[in-house]
């Protein structure tokens, strides 16, 4: 190493460069950490917030799914008890008589229970009662349909809100038989209550469902009860509950056709009312089609799902106990839940930011005070070398003998004052005050003060 690069540690100017050097770092430092730490609780505390709010938002979604679970249950439940009631009351004869305790239970039950559609009562001679409410002429009445299978006609009564008939008429059967409906032939595969596959409604379009379980009349024949609930209002219930501010909820079953909830009457318009077809689309509902995925995998349950870009809370639920096969299916944006944390996380970060830059302010005007105070010391210290050569310098000339007398030359006074302005350390003041006693009264003195002061302002420009 050479020796100009060796530093001495008692070396003023290696200390001067030490307390420089910290001087402007330590500021610097002080604000990377100050940022640092800022940032860490920042984030720190925005995931803590935000892993907890997602817990309670899935405890709250599994009570909302309890809830959902229950009312849909509750919605379906007419189905199983008016089986159960139908297998005690209608035991008479299905003939071309009108049944009096067919119609009358479903007349009222078509009254006070909205989700209920429709009713179907057919033996195994093809007889077959069927009964509606009334159209939207006749305001809460009810209409009664028979199969005249003689004369292979549809006849219709229509009654008004107070029993009272109002017209009749009469639509060709087109050799309709009840023994080859789905609904009549799932009865016998599960007799205590079969549920169908959604279907239309001929007239009407409404998607519907029924439920259909078998009979025993008292002349030895086998009838079969069916209850259609409509999915249309299914799906108007579904879509007036709140799950979160933009949840939604929807039953599918678990090939991915959609029985109720989000855009269902979209879909089936888009599959021309073909149930088959009414698949879950993962291109318009990405989160189902990936929640029932999940659910075919890991059964019920929660998950969070991912879908262009946002994250979903999300969760499966069997509806097996009402109808084997379907799955009510709930999810929600995660910042429904979770947005007051994000609020919560920019505020704070915003306040951080604040105090980051009041930091950075503070030690700016630091490292300027520091700056300031070392170029003071620097000042001084000159001045301090700069009295103390003048004073040197005044002693020197002060003791040499004969330096006013104009016959003696003054080398001494010559060579201080060119040593002075060689240095830059005479100010001006001092050099006026030495020229001007030097030019009293001495000539030949004056003429070499006058040489030296024009040779020392070069050397001090």
């Amino acid at each position: 190493m050479p020796v100009s690069e060796i530093i001495d540690p008692a070396d003023p100017e290696a200390e001067t460069r030490r307390r420089r050097l910290l001087e402007l770092v330590g500021p610097i430092l002080g604000v990377v950490l100050v940022i640092i730490a800022i940032v860490a609780l920042t984030l720190h505390s925005y995931h803590k917030t935000r892993g907890g709010v997602i817990a309670l938002s899935q405890d709250l979604l599994r009570e909302e799914q309890k809830n959902i679970t229950r009312e849909v249950s509750d919605y379906l439940a007419p189905a199983s008890a008016t089986a159960i009631v139908a297998r005690d009351l209608l035991t008479d004869p299905v003939t071309d008589e009108p049944p009096r305790v067919f119609l009358a239970y479903g007349a009222s039950m078509l009254r006070n229970v909205s989700q209920v559609e429709s009713f179907y009562l057919a033996d195994d001679r093809g007889s077959f009662w069927f009964i509606d409410r009334a159209p939207k002429d006749i305001s809460d009445g009810m209409e009664w349909v028979h199969l005249l299978r003689d004369q292979r006609i549809f006849r219709h009564w229509y009654y008004d809100k107070q029993g009272k008939l109002v017209r009749t008429s009469d639509t060709h059967g087109i050799d309709y038989d009840p023994r080859q409906r789905a609904w009549y032939k799932g009865a016998f595969e599960r007799p205590d209550l079969n549920w169908s596959d959604p279907y239309p409604t001929a007239a009407t379009k409404q998607l519907i469902v029924t439920a259909a379980s078998v009979l025993h009349t008292s002349d030895g024949h086998q009838a079969v009860f069916a209850i259609n609930i409509s999915l249309n209002r299914l799906t108007d219930f579904l879509e007036e509950i709140k799950i979160g501010k933009s949840g939604q909820a929807v039953v599918v079953d678990k090939e991915g056709r959609i029985i109720a909830g989000n855009r269902l009457l979209d879909v089936a318009r888009k599959a021309n009312w073909q149930f088959d077809k009414m698949l879950l689309d993962p291109n318009t509902q990405p989160v189902f089609s990936r929640a029932l995925s999940l659910f075919r995998i890991y059964g019920a349950g929660v998950h969070l799902i991912k879908a262009h870009d946002t994250q979903y809370v999300t969760i499966m639920a069997s509806l097996h106990k009402i109808r084997p096969g379907w799955v009510l299916i709930l999810n929600a944006p995660e910042d429904d839940f979770a947005a007051f944390a994000a609020a919560a996380g920019r505020q704070g970060l915003i306040f951080s930011m604040v105090i980051v830059v009041l930091a950075a302010l503070l030690a700016g005007f630091l490292v300027r005070q520091n700056r300031r105070t070392e170029r003071l010391r620097r000042q001084i210290g000159l001045e301090r070398v700069q009295v103390r050569a003048e004073s040197q310098a005044l002693n020197a000339m002060a003791g040499t003998p004969n330096l006013l007398d104009p016959a003696q030359d003054a080398p001494l006074l010559s060579q201080r004052l060119a040593e002075l302005a060689k240095h830059d350390v005479l100010d001006s003041g001092v050099r006026s005050v030495m020229m001007s006693v030097c030019s009293v009264r001495i000539p030949t003195t004056v003429r070499l003060m006058r040489t030296v002061r024009v040779w020392s302002c070069h050397i001090a420009i």
